[in-house]
């Protein structure tokens, strides 16, 4: 993943190198940070204010420092395409040995992340509506 930091070099430039290394240090992300400073290179990029983070080509933040979470969030994957607005039905086919189970599974726990694996678990381990109580 490559990080521009576009700015003079200022401290608030520098600040905001500091923050992205120990963002990226500390969720192990692959990162390349650039930095540059020209000012015909800047207004090309349509920059406004400094500093300003472009992540792999698109403008994230511009003008003033941003916050250590924020900056975490640039740093999350990506989420998997059709799982960003995902339909009522999914449906993985091909021939055996293709990893249907496989990817069908990783999408269903993906999808449900929100409530948390431990959450998962406690819904599994509920008796079904349809358990006869007494």
């Amino acid at each position: 993943m490559e990080i521009k930091v576009l700015g003079s070099g200022c401290s608030k430039c520098r600040s905001t190198i500091g923050i992205i290394e120990r963002a990226a240090r500390a969720s192990s992300a692959d990162v390349e940070i650039v930095k540059v400073e020209s000012p015909d290179e800047i207004r090309r990029s349509g920059v406004k204010a400094t500093p300003a983070v472009m992540v792999d080509g698109k403008l994230v933040h511009s003008g003033g420092i941003p916050s250590h979470e924020e900056v975490q969030s640039w740093l999350k994957p990506a989420p998997i395409g059709f799982l960003s607005h995902p339909t009522r039905h999914l449906f993985f086919t091909g021939k055996g040995g293709v990893g249907k189970t496989s990817l069908s599974t990783a999408a269903a726990l993906t999808l449900v992340d929100p409530i948390g694996f431990a959450e998962l678990s406690k819904l599994v381990n509920k008796p079904s509506a349809a358990t006869a109580t007494r």
